[in-house]
Parts: C-alpha cells; structure tokens; sequence
C-alpha cells in the first residue's frame, strides 16, 4: 500500500509498505533512506496513523494498526526533557 510520512521539519515522505511490516521497520528504513535522523536513546520516535489520531507502537503491523492505502503517518520526536 502506498502512504504518506509526514515530519514536521523534514516535510513529507511517500513509500510503498506491506500490511505486515511494522512501526520500527517504518521508522528503520525512514532512516536508512535519510529522510530521519538515526533515531537517539533519550529521543525516540513516534507514529500516529493522521486520520484516527490513534499512534501505531513500534511492534504494531500496518494492518494491526488498520492503515489502509493513501493514509498519512506522522512521526513525532520526544523532545529531550530538562
């Protein structure tokens, strides 16, 4: 299926995804082809399947986390905390 990663600061990112690979497998190769830095300890990144609001865990599938075709995903960063 076809979506959209959308990231605050770096814009938007389109790929092509099976319904089995998961929310790391997403954030690994959002990496691998720079479009995410490597993603840091105290700094992890998040997924949130736009049209539920709902976030996609990390160990979630695509169709665990009922994204159909065309959807948007939003990556969040935790800020580093004080």
């Amino acid at each position: 299926m076809r979506v959209t990663f959308l990231h605050p600061r770096s814009g938007t990112f389109e790929a092509e995804i099976e319904e089995d690979t998961t929310g790391q497998t997403c954030i690994d190769n959002l990496v691998k082809e720079k479009f995410l830095d490597a993603e840091q300890k105290e700094r992890p990144y998040s997924l949130t399947l736009e049209r539920t609001q709902k976030q996609i865990l990390k160990t979630m599938t695509m169709s665990e986390a009922a994204v159909h075709d065309n959807d948007t995903i939003v990556i969040i960063q935790q800020e580093r905390g004080a």
